[in-house]
C-alpha cells in the first residue's frame, strides 16, 4: 500500500467512525427517555438529568464499542465476520430505538442512513444497496406491525418517501465510492506502467518482486527471475534513430506478452532491458521457456531489409536466478539474475545463462576450515575489485574462462577449486604498485616493467600467509611461465609446470588479446584464437590450447 492509500484510508476510516458514533448518541436518545420517562415519580423530572444521564451513559456505551472495535477490526483486511457481527449489533440497536420512541410512528427511523452512507462509501454500491434493502424491508415490517395493531397515523406514505431516499443515497454515494475506486485503480496502473510500451516499469517491478520472493520463501514455492537485454540495440539505436529504436521496444513486449502469456508480471527494467517474474518454475523450466523465446524473436525481429539494411543483428541475451534458502533478501535474487545475464552477454550473447556462483560449486563442503578459508580468499577478492577498472574486470573474465575450461577438461572438485582461486587471485600482487602504473597509457619502461614482472611473487606471499592453499600459491607463481620455459618470474618450462597454471595462463592471455588495454588495442577473436593456436607448444601447453578453442567455438 502506497503512502497516499494509506492517508486516505486512515482518514476515512475516522470519517466512518465519527458517522457510527453520531449513530450511537442519536439512538441513545429515545432509549434513555423510554427508560426514564418525565412523568415517573421514582425519578427526578427535570429534563436536564434526564439528559445528562442519557449522555453519560451513551458515552460508557461508546468507549465499549471502542474497545471492541479495536479488539476485532483488522484494517483493511477486516473479516467478513466482523462486517456482519457490526451490521447486526447497530441494526438491532436502531430497532431498539425505533421501538422506544413509538414504534411505527417513530422519528428515529432516519437512523438507517448513517448506516446506509458509512458502508456505501466504505464497501461500494452493491454493500450500498444491500444495506438499504435490509433497512427498508426493517421499515416495512415496523409499518405492519403498525397497521395490524391498528396504530394510527400517516406513517406509511412517509416511510415509502423514506425508503425511496434509502435508495437514491445508496446509489449515488455507492456509485460514487466505485467510481472514486475504480479512477484510483486506473491512476496506479498508470502510474505503474511504462509510457512506451505499457508494460509495467521499473519502480513498481521491486514493489511487486519483493512481495512474490517473500511469498515464495515463506510458503516454499518455486520462483524464478529472467532479465532479458536486447543485444547491439544501441548500435540499431544509433543507425536508424530512436523512433525506429522505439517501435523495436514495443514489438519486443508484444512478443513477450504473447510468449509468457501465462504471467502478467513483464516489467521494462531499464532501456532495453525487460524482467520476467516466473512464478512456480524451476531454473530448467525458466531455461527451456526463456530459450525458446530468445530462438522466437531472433526469427521474427527486424527481418526485412527495409527495417534493416545495414543488417544490425539483433538477439536477446537472458539471464535466469532460482530462489534459493541462501538468499536474504530478493534483491540478492536480482543480483544474480543480473550476473547470469552479465555472463550471457560475455559469452558472446544470444543466449540464455542461468546464474551458478562458482564459488557456491567448489565451497560444497562441511569442513568449516575450508569454509572459513574461502571467506578469506572472498576478501582478499574484494582488494583486487577495490583496484582499477581494467584488473577488476580482467580478473572476472578470467575466471569464468577458468570455470568453463574446469567443465571441459572434468576436473576434480578439489582441481577445479584450486584453480578458480588461483584465477580471482592471480593478479592480486598488483596491490602492491601505484594504480598510475597499472593504468599507463603508454608502454612501460625496462625499469617499470622489470618491477611489475615481481608481481606474481608478490600476490604469492600474500596467499601463503592464509595456509592450506599451496597449489593456489603455485597458480599464482607460475601464471606468467612459458611452456617453453621463456617466461617469468622463475623460468619454468614444460612437464614441471602445473597443469592447472597452465590452464589458467590460457585464460590470461587470452583476455588480454580481446580486451583493450591502456596502452594497446583488442584484437577480433579469430585473430587470438590464430595467435593461440600460433603459440602452442611455445608459450603455451598445445593440448590445452585445443581444449579451449574447443570452448571458445562452442560460445
Amino acid at each position: 500500500m502506497t503512502e497516499f492509500e494509506r492517508n486516505r484510508s486512515q482518514k476515512l476510516k475516522i470519517i466512518l467512525f465519527t458517522l457510527k458514533i453520531l449513530t450511537i448518541l442519536f439512538m441513545a436518545v429515545p432509549v434513555f427517555q423510554k427508560i426514564f420517562p418525565q412523568q415517573s415519580s421514582s425519578f427526578p423530572t427535570n429534563d436536564y438529568t434526564s439528559t445528562l444521564l442519557a449522555e453519560l451513559f451513551t458515552c460508557a456505551v461508546i468507549g465499549l464499542i471502542m474497545l471492541l472495535w479495536k479488539m476485532l477490526d483488522k484494517g483493511n483486511n477486516r473479516s467478513r465476520i466482523y462486517t456482519v457481527l457490526e451490521l447486526t449489533i447497530f441494526f438491532l440497536l436502531i430497532m431498539v430505538s425505533i421501538y422506544c420512541s413509538g414504534g411505527p410512528t417513530s422519528a428515529y427511523k432516519f437512523l438507517f442512513l448513517y448506516l446506509i452512507i458509512s458502508h456505501a462509501i466504505e464497501y461500494g454500491i452493491r454493500m450500498g444497496f444491500a444495506v438499504s434493502g435490509i433497512s427498508s424491508v426493517l421499515v416495512i415490517a415496523t409499518d405492519v406491525w403498525g397497521l395490524v395493531n391498528d396504530v394510527p397515523g400517516n406513517y406509511l406514505e412517509n416511510d415509502i418517501a423514506m425508503i425511496a431516499m434509502f435508495i437514491s443515497i445508496a446509489w449515488t454515494l455507492g456509485y460514487y465510492s466505485s467510481m472514486e475506486g475504480h479512477f484510483i485503480e486506473m491512476l496506479k496502473d498508470h502510474a505503474n506502467r511504462d509510457g512506451l510500451t505499457s508494460c509495467y516499469n521499473h519502480r513498481y517491478f521491486f514493489e511487486m518482486f519483493e512481495k512474490d520472493f517473500e511469498d515464495c520463501r515463506r510458503d516454499g514455492r518455486k520462483l524464478c527471475l529472467a532479465m532479458l537485454d536486447i543485444d547491439h540495440f544501441k548500435e540499431y539505436n544509433d543507425t536508424y534513430g530512436h523512433q525506429k529504436g522505439d517501435a523495436v521496444l514495443v514489438r519486443v513486449v508484444e512478443e513477450m506478452k504473447t510468449h509468457f502469456s501465462h504471467t502478467d508480471e513483464i516489467f521494462r527494467y531499464g532501456g532495453d532491458e525487460f524482467s520476467v517474474i516466473l512464478n512456480g518454475c524451476s531454473a530448467e523450466e525458466a531455461s527451456r521457456l526463456t530459450d525458446s523465446f530468445r530462438l522466437r524473436l531472433e526469427k521474427t525481429l527486424c527481418v526485412s531489409e527495409a527495417e534493416n539494411p545495414y543488417h544490425v543483428k539483433l538477439t536477446v541475451s537472458v539471464g535466469i536466478a532460482e530462489i534459493s534458502p541462501t538468499m536474504n533478501t530478493y534483491m540478492d535474487m536480482i543480483a544474480r539474475a543480473d550476473t547470469a545475464l552479465y555472463n550471457a552477454k560475455f559469452l558472446n550473447r544470444n543466449r540464455v545463462e542461468v546464474f551458478s556462483s562458482m564459488f557456491e560449486e567448489i565451497d560444497n563442503s562441511a569442513d568449516l576450515k575450508l569454509h572459513n578459508t574461502l571467506t578469506s580468499i572472498r576478501a582478499l577478492i574484494s582488494v583486487i575489485n577495490s583496484r582499477d577498472d581494467y584488473t577488476y574486470n580482467h580478473t572476472n573474465r578470467v575466471a569464468k574462462y577458468c570455470w568453463m575450461m574446469t567443465r571441459q577438461l572434468n576436473l576434480s572438485r578439489a582441481d577445479a577449486r584450486t584453480l578458480m582461486v588461483g584465477a580471482y587471485l592471480h593478479d592480486l600482487g598488483k596491490i602492491n604498485y601505484q594504480k598510475d602504473l597499472l593504468i599507463a597509457s603508454k608502454p612501460l619502461s625496462d625499469e617499470q616493467w622489470t618491477e611489475l614482472k615481481k608481481h606474481p611473487v608478490y600476490g604469492a606471499e600474500i596467499v601463503r600467509q592464509i595456509g592450506g592453499f599451496d597449489e593456489v600459491v603455485t597458480l599464482i607463481l607460475q601464471h606468467h611461465e612459458r611452456f617453453d620455459g621463456k617466461g617469468y618470474p622463475y623460468g619454468v618450462s614444460g612437464p614441471k609446470l602445473n597443469r592447472l597454471s597452465r590452464v589458467l595462463t590460457i585464460a590470461d592471455s587470452y583476455d588480454a588479446m580481446v580486451n583493450d588495454r591502456p596502452y594497446k588495442k583488442k584484437m577480433p577473436q579469430e585473430e587470438a584464437i590464430a595467435e593461440l593456436e600460433r603459440c602452442a607448444g611455445t608459450q603455451f601447453d598445445p593440448e590445452l590450447v585445443s581444449e579451449f578453442i574447443a570452448i571458445l567455438r562452442k560460445i
